[in-house]
């Protein structure tokens, strides 16, 4: 669904040019139909995924045709659209790669966490928006002899003694807090 999606928004935003372009340059199409571009964008996308579904798409994609008028703008319309979705697709041809296959390398008496092997590629995706995946990684730590680190480290330190102290002097008396007491015994099973 993201690559139709991808699709249309590239033939609509062609169309409109009101928003920036993703990977797909298709030039301005003025004067050509947005519901045709949208609909051949769609029905592209779909029959190279789902080709199963052809007569379902083909029986949805004729609908929404015979209900726009027969003229240049639908026929500009659904040649964007085609377009578009060609586009999208070869762009979008090697977003998985080859991903490497689950195999957990370890040797006896070292565990390895279990993982379902489905989704292991996930990472080796090539991300859609960004450049690479490593732009929404946090940085490093700071290094051990930095001033930063000596504050995150020291603070606790200086305050928790201080906060012990006052919890044991304002400890409770009484059980108004916490579990209730059982009143039974084990004998009285």
């Amino acid at each position: 669904m993201a690559l139709a999606q991808n699709a249309v928004y590239e033939a609509v935003n062609a169309i409109t040019s009101r928003y920036p372009r993703d990977r797909v340059d298709l030039g301005t199409a003025q004067g050509a139909s947005i519901d045709a571009a949208i609909a051949a964008a769609s029905r592209t996308v779909l029959l190279h995924e789902a080709p199963v579904l052809k007569p379902q798409i083909e029986a949805a994609y004729d609908k929404s045709l015979h209900a726009m008028p027969d003229d240049g703008a639908r026929m500009r319309g659904v040649n964007l659209g085609v377009r578009a979705a060609e586009d999208v697709l070869a762009k979008h041809a090697d977003d998985l790669g080859n991903p490497e296959p689950y195999r957990p390398v370890t040797q006896p008496g070292v565990y390895v966490p279990t993982t379902f092997p489905l989704g292991v590629a996930v990472s080796q995706h090539r991300p859609w928006l960004l450049k690479s995946a490593s732009q929404i990684r946090p940085g490093p730590p700071p290094e051990l002899k930095s001033a930063v680190w000596a504050r995150t480290t020291t603070r606790p330190r200086r305050s928790a003694p201080s906060t012990a102290r006052f919890a044991l002097r304002n400890k409770p008396t009484s059980r108004a807090f916490g579990p209730p007491r059982c009143r039974m015994s084990i004998s009285g099973w």
